[in-house]
């Protein structure tokens, strides 16, 4: 059971840490070694930093998960849409999956969710893309002013840009680490108490994960989606890591790649260059994703039983 939640682990990396990889491959300042390194090394330590907060939350919001059966068949059906979806090249939202999924053996088994807490993921749901997209879009306009009024040399200016994109880069990892790795390693904490060790464990699983990105996944999320310049993608990206860090704190699983393109599209809106064909396929699978996850666990479960 624990190797089906570090397996999860693994594959959650490779479809989220693409945010991190891609914003470095694109804007050309690692090669895909030292980017996929780089983000690596976020996820871990966001792991064992801070995924500790989130250890609870996957019980707190389904009381089943010492039901061997029922731990399988959350974890069975996350991997395998996941998988579908990943090796598609498609960036998913694996926590409105893991959230899908243990809700549907929840009311399967009888046991009804936490609907208080259920409704307060589901409002994070809508708020925090919401709040992504209004900060990198006042933060774009004002850095956008301060560079103009600085008149840096072309040179300088490129020296500011990649250090930004490092930063923003390992920052989107280290959230991958804290709020989504960490929501899945809750789902198995009824079988280990977590610790240091545990924590360990899974961010080793989850960077190793990261070593297997796909190239296809980096080139949609980190340019492929909008024309955005450099600075433009570093502002949604830490817009997006910045609201996913915060949801870390408060103990609610929020979707990264949802936060992260809240900030591209409302950069891109104001900047007039939002191609719709991208974000389309995008949110399209956002919906489909959690409906295949509850539909599949839920038919694995009864299957168990």
């Amino acid at each position: 059971m624990f190797g089906l939640g570090l397996a999860l682990g693994l594959f959650a990396s490779i479809n989220n840490a693409s945010i991190g990889t891609g914003i470095l491959m694109g804007a050309g300042v690692f090669r895909r070694r030292k980017a996929l390194l780089l983000s690596a090394t976020g996820v871990l330590v966001g792991t064992v930093l801070e995924g500790g907060r989130m250890s609870g939350s996957a019980s707190r919001l389904a009381p089943i998960l010492d039901n061997y059966a029922a731990m399988a068949s959350v974890l069975l059906g996350i991997i395998i849409v996941l998988y579908m979806l990943t090796a598609r090249g498609v960036p998913v939202s694996i926590t409105q999956m893991s959230v899908g999924a243990l809700v549907a053996v929840s009311l399967i088994s009888g046991t009804m969710p936490n609907i208080g807490y259920l409704l307060e993921i589901a409002l994070g749901w809508v708020a925090a893309p919401l709040a992504s997209l209004l900060i990198s879009s006042l933060l774009y306009r004002r850095m956008v002013l301060m560079l103009g009024k600085a008149k840096l040399n072309l040179i300088r200016l490129q020296q500011i840009l990649r250090v930004l994109v490092v930063v923003s880069s390992f920052y989107i990892s280290y959230v991958v680490g804290a709020n989504l790795v960490g929501f899945i390693s809750s789902i198995t904490a009824g079988l280990f108490a977590p610790s240091l060790t545990y924590m360990l464990i899974y961010g080793i699983a989850s960077a190793i994960g990261v070593f297997m990105v796909m190239s296809e996944v980096s080139i949609v999320v980190g340019f492929k989606t909008t024309r955005l310049g450099t600075l433009a993608a570093v502002i949604a990206v830490a817009s997006g890591s910045l609201i996913v860090h915060i949801a870390t704190w408060l103990e609610l699983p929020v979707s990264i790649t949802q936060c992260v393109m809240g900030g591209v599209f409302g950069i891109s809106l104001a900047m007039g260059s939002l191609r719709m064909g991208a974000p389309r396929e995008i949110v399209r699978n956002w919906i489909l994703s959690p409906a295949l996850s509850m539909l599949l666990a839920g038919m694995i479960y009864m299957m168990l039983v």
